[in-house]
């Protein structure tokens, strides 16, 4: 009998809640579980041969876990994650299978939050003193724990970490943090208890579980920096801190002084580190940490009262900052920011979770919304910092006091998350198809140029050329020198046969003189490249002109060998094959990984009656390219036939 009372309370109390999570956060994204691959999808993973696996061998995995050089680290254990997943789904047909598996790791990510809280709130209710009746926490522990992970779970903030499929990088570094914190809150508690291993979770597992984390996705080397703030709020009455009040005046100023010293000279060493990056960047790096002051605003009030119109693939339509009165913004926003922090250091022992909940947002934007010359906003780097001020806003809606009606804090707690719900929903529905999702993203900001340019691409993928034309003149109008946007214009107008505008062509190529050429910009000239030998003739004239350019344009020797290639490639389809055999052999010279430079040689020599050489390339090929070792003896024998002819 009491067995059975047992496990009803335990259904009741815990299996109910992470059950009922799982339900809700699956029905508010199942609209868009059936929609596209977006964006980097394609570069990262339907471009992605290595991770594209049809044996689980330890070759196929590790070319897989280190087929991009994302992130210093190259992310190998999210490249994995693709590649297994690539394994089952069998294809990239469509977007689905890996949609789930982003949907399964959010949901247990929900599951680890509801377990996270309900450690940090044992124990802050192991902190009251025994006999008080006024314990807030032990009334509503397993109410608080449930509001904040089924909040986090269904708000609309994490919903590019889902349904955008690479985005799974934030989600898979995000179950690290979680498993990370959580052994060492129970290693703590251990070693606070006198009990065995305590040092073991804390100095053995944590640390491990941090570098998968950061194999995942770099943020997860912030949680030391989570771990400080839930001492600084949780255990400062605890050793070693309780030795802090015993060390004389003079020791403690000592240690704050060197402690002063070190963050001054990191802070120099990471802002010196980055000052190159900023040489190609329209922003410096204060316009970007007053611009940032105004995102972290952005991104407080997205999480407490959200907004459809607001939230988007991208954020490029926000102002920068160019001083702290323009936008008028940047000084309130700045202010609020540090009230924040002020208000959570001087309330840390009355609201322990509110001060807690701040202090882990401004760690989780440490590394992205600080100085390092990223995109400006993104909302997947809230996918953690969220957490933070859910934290806050459980303290403040589920733990008031014992003076609040339990039915008012259970409506109130009900409502927020039935907000949070809504507006994931009506959101995930956009996601359905890829239409549907950029004419949202359009409406809700017309003013994107990147949002423009991408629409412009998907217009013409549906045959609609004079509106495909129209976007990508938009996108230039609201950024005119951006190098890739020029470009696709003037690849759009060829491909329609519409007349090229030479004055588009001329601001191109002196932008390519000295501008930024972007990856995207590199991808677009490409097309180009592809493009003139068949649908784009017109633009054969302008292609010369750019490629030209970049050839003599300083650069490191790989990108040089690009260039030089893509030059070769021009000068072929204008039949000067002398030309186009000296730049492609150049770009062999620079850069001779580049095994597309030698296929195009061997074509080039074959066209201009050199099969002799196009045999000795294609032997070359077979070297260094054995995958495709077959296709190139074929052209072999087709050559050695002609020259017996």
């Amino acid at each position: 009998m009491n067995s059975r009372v047992a496990w009803k309370k335990a259904w009741l109390t815990y299996l109910l809640p992470i059950i009922g999570m799982a339900l809700l956060t699956t029905v508010v994204y199942f609209s868009g579980l059936s929609g596209p691959f977006t964006l980097d999808d394609n570069s990262n993973l339907l471009e992605n041969k290595a991770i594209q696996i049809s044996r689980l061998d330890g070759a196929s995995l590790k070319n897989a876990a280190f087929s991009i050089q994302s992130g210093p680290t190259y992310r190998p254990v999210s490249m994995l994650s693709f590649a297994i997943n690539y394994y089952f789904a069998g294809s990239f047909n469509t977007a689905t299978p890996y949609k789930i598996t982003n949907l399964a790791i959010h949901i247990v990510n929900g599951w680890l939050v509801f377990l996270l809280s309900l450690l940090l709130v044992r124990r802050a209710q192991s902190m009251v003193p025994d006999g008080n009746d006024i314990d807030p926490y032990k009334r509503s522990a397993i109410l608080f724990s449930a509001f904040v992970a089924c909040a986090w779970s269904v708000h609309p903030i994490q919903l590019t970490s889902v349904l955008y499929v690479v985005q799974r990088m934030s989600a898979l570094s995000g179950t690290f943090v979680l498993l990370s914190l959580i052994t060492y809150l129970l290693g703590r508690s251990r070693s606070i208890g006198n009990q065995k291993h305590g040092s073991i979770y804390i100095f053995v597992l944590t640390p491990l579980l941090t570098i998968m984390g950061i194999f995942a996705k770099e943020n997860a080397a912030l949680v030391p920096f989570y771990i400080t703030a839930i001492e600084a709020t949780l255990f400062k009455n605890e050793k070693p801190w309780l030795l802090w009040g015993r060390l004389s005046k003079r020791t403690r100023l000592i240690i704050l002084s060197i402690l002063a010293l070190v963050v001054v000279a990191t802070c120099y060493w990471v802002i010196d580190t980055t000052q190159a990056a900023y040489r190609h960047k329209s922003l410096t790096v204060g316009e970007r940490v007053m611009t940032e002051a105004r995102v972290l605003v952005f991104y407080v009030s997205q999480i407490l009262v959200p907004q459809i119109n607001h939230f988007g693939l991208h954020h490029d339509d926000i102002a920068i900052s160019n001083s702290l009165i323009n936008p008028w913004t940047t000084l309130p926003s700045a202010i609020l920011l540090v009230a924040m922090l002020l208000l959570a250091l001087r309330l840390r022992s009355r609201f322990p979770f509110f001060s807690l909940g701040i202090f882990i947002f401004f760690a989780a934007h440490l590394l992205e919304s600080t100085i390092y010359p990223l995109d400006i906003a993104y909302e997947h780097r809230n996918y953690f910092a969220s957490f933070g001020i859910l934290l806050a806003v459980g303290q403040l809606v589920v733990l008031p006091g014992r003076h609040i009606d339990r039915r008012l804090i259970m409506v109130l707690a009900s409502a927020y998350i039935f907000l949070f719900a809504s507006v994931t929903f009506l959101i995930s529905k956009n996601w359905e198809t890829d239409i549907s999702l950029y004419t949202a993203e359009i409406k809700n900001h017309p003013n994107s140029a990147i949002l423009n340019f991408e629409y412009a691409g998907l217009l013409e993928q549906y045959k609609k050329h004079e509106d495909a034309v129209a976007f990508a003149a938009k996108a230039i109008s609201l950024e005119p020198d951006n190098i890739a946007f020029r470009i696709f214009l003037s690849l759009l107008e060829s491909k329609n046969k519409m007349p090229v505008d030479d004055e588009n062509v001329i601001i191109t190529t002196d932008l390519l003189r000295s501008g930024t050429i972007t990856p995207t910009a590199s991808l677009v000239l490409n097309r180009v490249i592809t493009c003139i030998g068949n649908k784009c003739s017109s633009l054969l004239p302008a292609a010369d002109r750019w490629t030209a350019v970049l050839v003599v344009r300083k650069n490191n020797p790989r990108k040089l060998g690009l260039y030089n290639h893509m030059h070769g490639v021009v000068k072929y389809y204008q039949h000067d094959f002398p030309a186009a055999q000296n730049f492609v052999l150049k770009a062999i010279d620079l850069y001779p990984g580049n095994i597309p430079a030698y296929i195009d040689l061997a074509s080039i020599y074959s066209d201009s009656n050199q099969r002799e050489k196009a045999i000795g390339v294609y032997k070359k090929l077979i070297e260094i390219d054995a995958d495709q070792a077959s296709v190139y003896r074929r052209r072999i024998e087709i050559l050695s036939k002609q020259g017996k002819k």
